[in-house]
């Protein structure tokens, strides 16, 4: 059976703000037919990839388009300083 799109953003939405090490809110996911487009702003490139890796785990989703730029104005290091 095929989820429907809003069934698959309201899971990812949800994965995202479990994990409260990561500021999704600038995030935002546009879903057609199973592939998830991620657009907005993170604050470095592990958030980035982490939010790809979550939006995969979803069943249902067949593919990403990331399209999240990294905020160099806040950019977030691998042990969670900032960096300004």
């Amino acid at each position: 059976m095929t989820r429907s799109n809003r069934s698959l953003r309201k899971e990812i939405l949800h994965l995202f703000k479990l994990h409260t090490e990561i500021d999704s809110a600038r995030v935002d996911v546009d879903i057609y037919d199973g592939v998830v487009t991620l657009t907005g702003k993170v604050d470095g490139p592990v958030a980035r990839s982490t939010l790809e890796g979550l939006a995969l785990t979803v069943e249902g989703v067949g593919d990403i388009i990331n399209n999240l730029d990294i905020d160099s104005e806040n950019i977030t290091g691998v042990q969670g300083i900032h960096i300004r």
